[in-house]
């Protein structure tokens, strides 16, 4: 955790689009920080909030968002007919 520090273990206990619940011993966790999923994504963090050693982040970092199952595909090569 921390822009540019060394890893440090922690344990994610909620997780949603927009942020994380995070339980971390012995951390004086920086205001902004990376965290690294155990999917190998870093998604950068703002502290929210801190009650003892647990605390709440915000993702500040933006993923792509998936394209929508209910949009029609595009076919830039088809041409509309006219009569």
């Amino acid at each position: 955790m921390g822009l540019g520090s060394l890893p440090r273990d922690c344990t994610i206990t909620d997780i949603s689009d927009g942020g994380v619940r995070i339980i971390a011993e012995n951390l004086d966790e920086p205001a902004e920080f990376t965290l690294i999923l155990s999917t190998g994504r870093p998604r950068l963090c703002r502290l929210a909030w801190r009650i003892g050693c647990e605390f709440g982040a915000q993702f500040i970092d933006h993923l792509a968002a998936a394209p929508s199952r209910h949009s029609a595909p595009q076919d830039s090569a088809r041409t509309p007919e006219y009569a």
